[in-house]
């Protein structure tokens, strides 16, 4: 929905048009031009063009106008006042003053696809069927495409380039409809939003422009998402998914309709080809948004787990359930079940026994969306009980967490880091003084009444829980409210770095004694950013020492990489690993040339 009309009449059509200004008249510009094909964008500029290309916006530096090849320069500007000094600044490059355009943006009516600015305009005309709610109130396990959406929303709203998230997304939009979304000429009230895109580039910068816009301005409510008579989508998937991501309520208009969107389940994911990876991200991403819901572990056949399943879910809602197979990965599978059985004193003989059997898991969450029970956990617990019963199946046949641990747990088996970097899988290299220090850290922040979700342990204690090296002194990422109150133990300091980088976002996280530890991709990636940025004089000896333990600690990480990246070598695999972390402990320092 544009707030600002291009102006058609006054630049020619098929024009090559340089659009100066990237604020919310340029975002209308620039979409509008993109999906009318009126006239070619063939340049985006602004003096903040620095800041938008870290969104990953395609603004450039004002000065490549004089490279480009162009009809007209459309200044973008609502003030008058900086539309001249613009108009000056051009003039001064040696662009022909007929060359430059400027008028005051003209601000659309209130029409059934064109929206006014002010929502005291349509106060004015009360509407019943309009109202404003949480966007969690829209979130269902029948529409996992929002969490393909929100995941990707959530990247670009924390400033973060997650190749992965923006994969899933172009993937799911390749698979939805090749990436060319046809023009509705008819389209309802509500649904005119996206008109005409083609091709991956259009959907992702389209969908960052969404995102700043309401940032911004936050979720006008001429923008409110169409529902059909059951409070089900009509449109606004994208709409939807920006807001969850910035945590904005939003607008909501009820229209007397029988139709709905697609469906996209965890089922559907899997029956068009979206690997085992994607559904685990999926999965962790729907139980980010909608706190009501569980997990449950089956190991065994996977013949039996779809029974088990269905005996076990009477009348409650299966999010969606995903088989993993650690036969090539048999460390990631014992840190994970010693995570999971961590004060099970049978853990060790659990562990050789599924090992044997085979190391297969099958991972269940459910909802209470149905609405049938008022604790889901407790009748879930109840009849695999009952099952386990009839079946003469043991406790570690199917293990459900009770309340108090299902968070810690889905933190757990729902991680990408989890999985594919088997963060937890060294523990046995880290030392007593780090372990004990962090049960000490545990305990104050149990004295002072503050979540473990809201502390994030950075750099210093990946590199130790890893097997890498000895760790410093330990920062700790804290939500902002908690940090003048936390009282941290020796050794540990608030984390004053990693800038943007959020201290309870789950996919971010690797999970150790309880405690969420920092990704070691955001690791490597401030470090580069660190090494980069910073200039170490000669004389600055904490510097050069800081300096060299970044480098060290970088190629340390993508030696780690490569070794996890070769396990279907299995015990030959691990016996080299075990070997390589006693080398490193010997020497107590990892040296360049030990492997170059």
């Amino acid at each position: 929905m544009f707030r600002y009309l291009f102006p058609y009449g006054d630049v020619n059509k098929g024009s090559r048009v340089v659009l100066y200004g990237a604020g919310g008249v340029g975002y209308n510009y620039y979409y509008q031009m993109r999906a009318s094909g009126f006239c070619k964008a063939v340049l985006w500029v602004d003096r903040d063009y620095e800041a938008l290309q870290t969104k990953r916006f395609p603004v450039e530096n004002p000065i490549r106008i004089m490279d480009m090849d162009y009809d007209v320069i459309v200044v973008a500007i609502r003030s008058r006042e900086v539309a001249d000094s613009i108009r000056e600044y051009l003039v001064g490059l040696g662009v022909p003053c007929g060359k430059i355009f400027w008028k005051e943006p003209v601000l659309l009516d209130e029409t059934p696809y064109s929206y006014t600015n002010n929502d005291n305009d349509i106060e004015d005309k009360p509407d019943e069927s309009i109202k404003r709610i949480a966007p969690v109130e829209l979130v269902s396990s029948d529409r996992m495409d929002i969490v393909v959406r929100y995941l990707f929303a959530k990247d670009i709203v924390l400033g973060l380039d997650s190749v992965r998230h923006q994969n899933l997304y172009s993937r799911f939009i390749l698979t939805v409809n090749g990436a060319d979304e046809p023009f509705y000429v008819d389209a309802p009230d509500g649904m005119s939003d996206y008109d005409r895109k083609t091709g991956l580039d259009t959907f992702v910068n389209d969908f960052r422009i969404l995102i700043e816009s309401m940032r911004h301005e936050g979720f006008l409510k001429d923008d409110c998402i169409p529902l059909n008579r059951n409070a089900e989508l009509l449109n606004g998937s994208h709409r939807l998914a920006a807001a969850l991501a910035l945590e904005e309520e939003i607008w909501v208009k009820c229209l007397p309709e029988e139709r709905v969107q697609d469906y996209w389940t965890i089922d559907r994911f899997e029956r068009s080809g979206f690997p085992t990876a994607d559904r685990v991200e999926l999965m962790a991403g729907f139980s980010e948004l909608y706190d009501s819901c569980g997990m449950m572990l089956l190991f065994g056949e996977r013949e039996l787990w779809r029974f088990i399943i269905n005996r076990v879910l009477q009348g409650i809602k299966e999010v969606g359930h995903i088989g993993l197979d650690f036969r090539h990965d048999f460390i990631a599978f014992e840190s994970l079940l010693r995570e999971t059985y961590y004060e099970d004193d049978v853990c060790d003989e659990l562990i050789r026994s599924r090992l044997l059997e085979g190391p297969r898991v099958c991972v269940v969450v459910f909802s209470d969306e149905n609405g049938n029970n008022n604790d889901i956990i407790e009748a879930v617990r109840g009849r695999a009980e009952e099952v386990m019963t009839v079946m003469g199946m043991s406790r570690h046949d199917i293990y459900i967490p009770d309340r108090s641990r299902q968070r810690h747990l889905m933190d757990v088996w729902l991680s990408h880091n989890n999985i594919k970097v088997a963060g937890m899988m060294l523990r046995t290299a880290s030392s007593n003084k780090l372990d004990n220090g962090i049960e000490c850290l545990k305990g104050r922040l149990k004295e002072s009444g503050i979540s473990f979700d809201c502390v994030c342990l950075t750099d210093e204690a990946v590199m130790e829980i890893l097997g890498l090296r000895e760790a410093g002194n330990i920062g700790v990422l804290v939500s902002s409210e908690y940090r003048e109150k936390i009282i941290l133990p020796d050794g540990f300091c608030v984390e004053d770095g990693y800038n943007g980088v959020p201290y309870k976002c789950r996919s971010l996280h690797f999970v150790y004694h309880d405690m969420n530890v920092l990704n070691p991709d955001l690791v490597v990636q401030h470090k580069h950013d660190r090494l980069k940025d910073c200039f170490v004089s000669e004389t600055d000896a904490v510097g050069l020492i800081n300096q060299r333990r970044d480098k060290d600690d970088i190629r340390l990480l993508q030696l780690l990489y490569d070794y996890v990246g070769c396990f279907d070598r299995g015990n030959a695999l691990r016996e080299r690993f075990d070997s390589e972390i006693e080398r490193q402990h010997e020497k107590n320092r990892f040296r360049l040339s030990d492997i170059s």
